[in-house]
């Protein structure tokens, strides 16, 4: 076959350079010497400017004319008189059995063949359209005419123009996808929008099928029209993209949210002759952001509230700890009592949390799986604040509970039980203490007690009273239902 760079400069070697070339020197002999259909062939090459090469003999003898030179590049003029399968060498096992059946009197012909040719220096993808057909002497084949073109550039550009426009297709088919799917509402307007010429509202909008100056009416609220109609001054002021998220009235009734844009259309002199648009329903887009401002105010809500409390308990702590490693312990205890009851205020992800829940997270750490603590009592819905305060109660019980009373010793056991009097509305707790150490009204109230009298009976306005019982510690709350539901 052929190759080279057609951009390769050619040094104007032919036909003079054929003629001055010693073929004695190659296996073809002196040119008195040839016979009549090799001169017959190589005077066929040299009078046309289309490009050819042959072969001759046993050693398949290369000859080619002036337009086969830009093929071979810098092998050009060592290439004259050289077997082809040595001028060719990278591409020989992919020409070969086309050269031998060309060789054995069958023509070839190939259409944008791909061959890896070696070309200023790497190999390169090149394609060719070719034809090799036996060249006789007498009776016998001896060699082949190869008639070439380089089609590279053409297959890369069908190539590129086939890419192209399977892109085209498939933009074409996602942008009708995309309109036809109802998520956009187009529209038309006059070039000062005070017509509108067309929308399609897909089911979204209400249709408006012929020209309207009553478009303000028909889609927007009397509320928004200012601020609407002054994003359209500004957008025909520049001639530039509409861009607006307003309210708008939607085709089942009602008002939703869309975010509109439109661009303007010009004529070959430039001039605006009107505006193409679409509007996106982002109604409940603008719903979910309103959800989560809402959640965002809630959780700076709770931060406030619970960060009040962590001082509190770091300080009151700090204060009544005889020592640093005490105060530790009951800081890092406490901190985790507050961080179960946010875990179980969070779960339920609404601004209240249950009575089960909260008692089940607070004395977790507490029941030795032996059923020691028992809990009963109606599941109560309760306020975020309360929730925490009654975590630290419960937690600060048990925690005594373990140190100091019935839970210390293997036969001690708690009792933990709510009622709710229906007719006055009336919360009532009562953690009860069972078979316990003997127990005495402590001294002086540490941080615990306090935090259960003031803190959690200030929070739901109710009473908590301390009893030290044989048995062990009976603390009973009392408290006005709706105390338990409080936010602050």
């Amino acid at each position: 076959m052929s190759p080279g760079h057609a951009s390769e400069p050619v040094r104007p070697l032919m036909p003079t350079h054929l003629e001055r070339f010693d073929w004695s020197a190659t296996p073809l002999g002196p040119r008195e010497a040839w016979s009549p259909a090799l001169r017959t062939t190589h005077d066929l090459m040299m009078a046309t400017r289309f490009p050819m090469c042959a072969t001759w003999g046993p050693a398949r003898t290369l000859l080619y004319n002036e337009a086969y030179a830009p093929f071979l590049g810098t092998r050009h003029p060592a290439a004259l008189g050289r077997p082809i399968d040595e001028v060719w060498f990278e591409i020989w096992d992919d020409i070969r059995p086309l050269i031998e059946q060309a060789m054995a009197g069958q023509p070839v012909h190939q259409t944008d063949m791909h061959l890896v040719m070696t070309r200023n220096g790497r190999p390169e993808d090149t394609y060719w359209t070719f034809s090799y057909s036996p060249l006789r002497d007498g009776d016998a084949v001896v060699g082949f005419l190869n008639v070439a073109m380089e089609t590279t550039e053409a297959v890369e550009m069908r190539r590129h123009m086939a890419k192209e426009s399977a892109r085209l297709q498939d933009s074409e088919s996602r942008l009708l996808a995309l309109v036809t799917a109802g998520a956009y509402s187009l529209y038309r307007m006059s070039p000062d929008w005070q017509e509108m010429r067309h929308l399609d509202g897909q089911g979204v909008l209400r249709d408006t099928l012929s020209p309207s100056v009553r478009w303000l009416d028909v889609y927007i609220d009397e509320a928004d029209r200012a601020t609407v109609l002054a994003a359209v001054a500004e957008a025909i002021a520049r001639e530039d993209t509409f861009e607006l998220e307003h309210r708008v009235r939607l085709a089942e009734g009602g008002f939703g949210w869309v975010l509109s844009r439109a661009v303007p259309i010009r004529d070959g002199d430039g001039r605006v002759v009107e505006w193409f648009g679409a509007a996106t329903d982002i109604t409940a887009r603008r719903a979910a952001e309103a959800r989560q401002d809402m959640l965002n105010h809630e959780l700076s809500h709770r931060l406030k509230n619970s960060l009040a409390i962590v001082q509190s308990i770091a300080t009151q702590t700090l204060r009544n700890a005889s020592d640093l490693a005490s105060a530790h312990q009951s800081l890092m205890s406490r901190l985790v009592a507050l961080g179960r009851a946010h875990d179980v205020l969070l779960s339920g992800q609404t601004n209240s949390a249950h009575l089960r829940g909260i008692a089940a997270g607070a004395l977790e750490l507490h029941d030795d799986a032996q059923a020691r603590i028992r809990v009963s009592g109606p599941d109560v819905a309760v306020g975020p604040v309360p929730a925490l305060y009654f975590t630290l109660m419960l937690h600060e019980l048990a925690t005594n509970a373990a140190k100091y009373g019935a839970l210390s010793v293997p036969a001690g056991s708690v009792d933990v039980v709510w009622t709710i009097d229906s007719p006055s509305q009336t919360f009532r707790m009562t953690w009860t203490e069972m078979d316990g150490p003997p127990v005495a009204p402590p001294t002086r109230k540490g941080f615990g007690s306090r935090l259960i009298e003031r803190g959690l009976a200030g929070t739901v306005d109710g009473e908590v009273v301390f009893r030290f019982e044989p048995g062990g510690v009976v603390c009973s709350l009392t408290a006005p239902l709706s105390g338990l539901v409080k936010e602050t």
